[in-house]
């Protein structure tokens, strides 16, 4: 059996999505880079068509990274800091605008800056 990414929506409505994207690849892609990470991946956000997905250090801090599309037919990945217990200077958000084809990249790019921003802490993972 595969890996599966958990979700708490069945995709996004495709009648909602760009006719120039493909809606199902890229739903594909981004629920086999949740779950490579063992993420959980939320759908839509005050009325906008998105996934979305928190990651949290083991400091105790909260990242997010989304995906939606674009209107010049790309696709957005966004990476921020959310929150943590401690102070610190909050990390710049970090923006992606790709075609389709390096959505892949731009997911991993997306979770290796997150992992960085927890340095010198680490991914928290919950037992299984």
């Amino acid at each position: 059996m595969g890996l599966r990414a958990r979700t708490v929506c069945d995709g996004l409505r495709k009648k909602d999505w760009p006719s120039e994207m493909s809606h199902s690849s890229i739903d594909s892609d981004v629920r086999n880079w949740a779950a490579k990470h063992s993420l959980s991946v939320s759908c839509g956000w005050a009325g906008r068509q998105l996934w979305g997905a928190y990651v949290s250090s083991i400091a105790g801090e909260c990242f997010q990274i989304w995906i939606e599309p674009i209107s010049d037919g790309t696709i957005g990945v966004h990476a921020n800091y959310v929150d943590g217990p401690r102070e610190r200077e909050p990390e710049p958000n970090r923006d992606w605008a790709v075609e389709e084809s390096d959505l892949r990249i731009a997911l991993e790019q997306a979770y290796e800056q997150v992992v960085n921003w927890m340095t010198p802490s680490g991914r928290y993972l919950r037992e299984q």
